[in-house]
């Protein structure tokens, strides 16, 4: 073997070496490093042992406060929504949450057009990274994520791309302010933006959505959906199904849609005889005070729904 070649080699080996020592080191570091909300990090140290379990997309997060939840009902009370992520992705969360973690007593499921559709992709997969070797990862990523094999095997190539990311988070590390999170839950002190809505209102208020495709935009979020509702069965889990406010005017938006969901989700809770929750018409959806924009509560909103939301569980506990 000549001198270059040796030479090649060597190279090749001292990078690999870098490369999978700044590999784990990053993974560790995100994985244990004390920063706020890192409730990935609480779920796989199986850190969580609550009552009352909230699960859902973006409008869970924003919208289930569980200090106020826990203080009306006296159970606590953690949120795990997870913004930008469908039911069939979410699944991720979940089975990370129930295969470490003490089951809850009380799970609160908040449901719409979009997390019951289906997801051709992982949101802000950098929240991720620390997990791709985890089996529950493993099991939905590889079905949508065209980096699997390269991200499970080569060292660092999964943080490509991610330097903004990686820098953000070491950032929040040194310099910590929790006061926009808490058990999962993410505080929007923010106010009703008229502009947005206004440009919402102009470009896409009159959407038509296409009936002929609805069964097999939701056939697999159905699916999912029953299969997290018979775990609950099977192990006496009380479940609530909750389509939180959305400000009222945005109901005519694609309104066919919204009617085919939630007709889907009545007949679900017929069927498992568990209570649905539709705050569609409730009075806090006609003031936009209670809005950042036209699906999302601020922390008012959030505050008046979480109170609501309590009482309710509490008053059927009392039953």
């Amino acid at each position: 073997m000549n001198t270059f070649i040796k030479k090649v080699i060597k190279f090749v080996l001292l990078v690999t070496v870098v490369f999978s020592t700044l590999h784990i080191t990053l993974d560790y570091f995100f994985k244990n490093g004390k920063f706020c909300n890192n409730t990935w990090s609480e779920i796989f140290k199986a850190n969580l042992d609550v009552d009352i379990a909230v699960i859902g997309n973006s409008r869970a997060e924003v919208h289930y406060n569980p200090e106020i939840i826990s203080s009306i009902t006296g159970l606590k009370c953690y949120n795990l929504g997870l913004s930008g992520t469908p039911i069939n992705i979410y699944d991720i969360r979940w089975k990370s949450y129930i295969n470490r973690n003490k089951l809850p007593k009380i799970l609160i499921i908040d449901l719409d057009y979009n997390f019951l559709g289906e997801g051709k992709g992982i949101y802000e997969k950098f929240q991720y990274l620390p997990y791709v070797n985890e089996i529950e990862y493993q099991h939905i990523a590889q079905r949508v994520d065209k980096d699997f094999n390269l991200d499970q095997y080569l060292p660092l190539y999964k943080y490509q791309g991610e330097q903004g990311a990686v820098f953000s988070k070491l950032k929040s590390f040194f310099y910590k302010d929790c006061k926009e999170s808490e058990n999962g839950y993410k505080v929007k002190n923010k106010s009703w933006n008229e502009n947005e809505w206004n440009i919402f209102k102009a470009k896409r208020m009159n959407e038509v959505a296409n009936s002929d495709t609805f069964y097999d935009l939701y056939k697999k979020g159905h699916l999912k959906l029953n299969e997290i509702l018979d775990f609950c069965k099977q192990n006496k889990i009380k479940t609530y199904l909750v389509w939180s406010p959305q400000y009222f005017e945005v109901h005519k938006f694609k309104e066919n849609q919204r009617q085919y969901v939630d007709s889907l989700i009545n007949n679900i809770a017929s069927n498992y005889d568990i209570d649905y929750l539709n705050f569609s018409r409730d009075s806090l959806v006609y003031n936009k005070s209670n809005f950042y924009n036209h699906s999302h509560l601020n922390y008012k909103g959030a505050k008046l729904f979480s109170k609501s939301i309590a009482a309710h569980i509490k008053n059927k506990a009392s039953l």
